[in-house]
């Protein structure tokens, strides 16, 4: 039987997988969400589907064009990541 934590994140995931704060991986968290939303997709706050997360931040170390992982800006005004391989800062 799955559970909520084998099909989604939950912040402490996401703060630990990018190195950033508990309010900037809700940022994160939300504009993944939004965008879901956007998709038709019911969302729950505070979580974000797993397959979903590895898809906006995917990066191939294997892969020489890599493209920023961003969320967009918003309600909450820009959001700024982290890319996940490389460990710097993306627009």
């Amino acid at each position: 039987m799955n559970t909520a934590r084998d099909n989604f994140y939950f912040v402490e995931d996401v703060m630990e997988m990018l190195g950033l704060s508990r309010s900037k991986s809700y940022k994160i968290m939300h504009g993944l969400n939004a965008e879901l939303e956007k998709r038709g997709f019911v969302t729950v706050h505070g979580r974000v589907p797993k397959q979903f997360f590895h898809e906006r931040l995917y990066c191939n170390p294997l892969d020489n064009a890599q493209q920023p992982a961003t969320v967009g800006s918003g309600k909450y005004g820009r959001v700024v990541m982290l890319d996940a391989c490389a460990g710097r800062r993306t627009q």
